[in-house]
């Protein structure tokens, strides 16, 4: 009663975390939140910040991120020819700045799909990249995550590798799946944890 009383429709419209954790996020700061302060999506926030910094500014700063990962113009020609139209459906857009180093989760793909539609233009692209691209964590880091998730702390089996990632964080798709054995396991089936973490740091 109390809760209700105090909270009204910011405990009411708090969202579920499955639904906006995203590889920024921990199930600690999304629980802390202060009663009366409501929910805001977060890629609608990050978007707005994105456009007014461009407004502000002489430099595209889209332009910026882009360039760091891929050409604007081959971008250009690699989106045209995926495109129908000039437009692309969200899914693919998702699967194709995937492929160019982007981690969109399907929370900010769910929420971009509820705000902004299931179309996207060249610009819409762009910002999407720009907005879904994350630090790369060192080879370190990363294997002391891999042996902390290894079953003799040691090495990998891709069987085991396979149901971390459908069981941790953002999960891949079949299709993603066997991307990674082919580039990162390639024959083999087993890799020690500090050659799994280099090869995909």
């Amino acid at each position: 009663m109390m809760v209700s009383e105090c909270l009204g429709s910011c405990y009411n419209q708090l969202p579920q975390p499955e639904v906006v954790l995203s590889p920024e996020d921990s199930e600690l700061n999304y629980y802390l939140w202060m009663p009366g302060v409501q929910y805001q999506p977060r890629l609608q926030r990050k978007l707005s910040e994105l456009r007014s910094i461009t407004a502000e500014s002489e430099v595209v700063v889209v332009d910026e991120v882009v360039e760091e990962v891929i050409a604007k113009d081959e971008l250009f020609v690699k989106f045209n020819n995926a495109a129908s139209n000039g437009m692309m459906d969200l899914k693919t857009a998702a699967e194709f700045i995937r492929q160019l180093g982007a981690t969109p989760s399907q929370a900010e793909l769910v929420e971009y799909s509820a705000t902004c539609g299931n179309s996207l233009n060249f610009d819409q692209l762009k910002e999407l990249l720009a907005l879904s691209m994350y630090p790369k964590e060192d080879a370190a880091y990363l294997q002391k995550v891999l042996v902390s998730l290894s079953k003799d702390q040691e090495k990998i089996e891709f069987p085991h590798f396979e149901y971390i990632m459908a069981n941790y964080g953002e999960p891949m798709t079949a299709e993603e799946l066997a991307a990674v054995k082919s580039i990162v396991f390639g024959n083999n089936n087993v890799l020690t944890c500090g050659e799994l973490a280099a090869k995909v740091a």
